[in-house]
């Protein structure tokens, strides 16, 4: 709670600075009819510009908080709109689907180019965005400049101050101010988090720190990143878990394991599939079968041929019972019940009607 106080506190801090522009603007403006000289309230317009994406870049901290997948707007939008389907907000557009025409749309509800990349078509990752145009990528800081003169093929979000990116069919890491953060160049790279990343070097998988030093010898046919300080990885066609030392963290090797999430993974071992805790013991699932890994405390299940979400302390979250249940993408879902389809959010609560 605390932080998301600090959002708001810097989001009034922000919106009280707007104000103060627009009120200067006024004065400046006026002042401008008279002397003929524009100087000041272009100056001042510019300044309102940046003000405004550091607005939507504080609301978008805030939404991630609160409500990480959009569940509130795009609810919203499709009431407004008459859309049968919105999917989560990328880079600023969203798909939406109207009768039989599919189309993207902006936070504002207004049909856009995906491609394009005007202030409110991307979103603002640690005020650095990836903006697409003409099949390739590159960053706009909150000013909407661009931080470097560089093009890719593939650009991640920025993390923990830096970013994947892809060049000449190569990964590597950039930092704020679009530099490289090291010479090395990999066949794949996944994102930083708490501090390390994951990267793949002839077909084999170790972990990096901020600066491109490899961290470990031991390497990996495949790797994921750390939630919680733990990382699944894999190798022999075993699935462990390993810590930020890179040491053993659970003895039990799995046939397939998914991160951890609010102290909670999914794992299958001998054909069944069932969750564990960070100390690698069986967690009691009060009869109800995994459908999926949790993500923000939450989690499909099924029990007696019917799915719900459940929280940590696997409880019914969901309104109710659904006969089917199926993945549409993060955050949401697609369910039937007595014969009537929809989709749900995380948490099992309706959206929208289905097509």
């Amino acid at each position: 709670m605390p932080n998301i106080e600090n959002d708001c506190l810097k989001l009034a801090q922000i919106l009280l600075e707007l104000k103060n522009l627009k009120s200067e603007f006024t004065v400046a403006y006026q002042e401008a009819l008279v002397s003929h000289d524009l100087t000041r309230p272009r100056e001042l317009k510019k300044q309102l510009k940046i003000k405004l994406v550091e607005i939507n870049s504080e609301v978008a901290k805030l939404e991630e908080k609160t409500d990480p997948y959009n569940i509130g707007l795009r609810r919203r939008l499709a009431k407004e709109n008459g859309f049968t389907y919105v999917s989560n907000f990328y880079n600023g557009s969203a798909r939406v689907a109207k009768g039989h025409k599919r189309f993207c749309i902006d936070r504002a509800g207004k049909e856009v180019d995906p491609e394009n990349t005007s202030g409110n078509a991307h979103d603002y990752f640690e005020d650095i965005a990836v903006v697409k145009k003409d099949e390739k990528y590159f960053y706009v800081n909150s000013s909407g400049q661009k931080i470097n003169a560089e093009k890719y093929q593939t650009a991640c979000n920025f993390s923990e101050g830096l970013a994947a990116v892809v060049k000449d069919e190569k990964h590597f890491f950039i930092n704020r101010a679009g530099r490289k953060i090291s010479s090395k160049m990999y066949d794949s790279a996944l994102s930083f988090s708490e501090g390390l990343a994951a990267v793949e070097e002839d077909k084999k998988w170790f972990y990096i720190d901020y600066t491109g030093k490899d961290l470990f010898s031991e390497r990996y046919d495949d790797a994921g990143i750390f939630h919680e300080g733990l990382a699944c990885v894999k190798k022999n066609n075993k699935y462990f878990f390993i810590n930020k030392a890179g040491l053993l963290a659970i003895p039990e090797r799995y046939d397939k394991a998914y991160s951890f999430s609010a102290g909670i993974a999914l794992v299958k071992k001998d054909d069944k599939w069932f969750y564990i805790d960070c100390a690698g013991q069986e967690i009691d699932s009060r009869g109800y079968k995994p459908v999926e890994n949790f993500c923000r405390g939450f989690a499909w299940v099924s029990q007696n041929g019917k799915y719900l979400v459940v929280n940590t302390a696997f409880e019914q979250i969901s309104p109710t019972k659904y006969d089917s249940f199926r993945i549409i993408e993060q955050g949401l879902g697609w369910v039937k019940k007595d014969g009537k389809s929809f989709y749900v959010d995380y948490r099992g609560q309706k959206m929208f009607d289905a097509e």
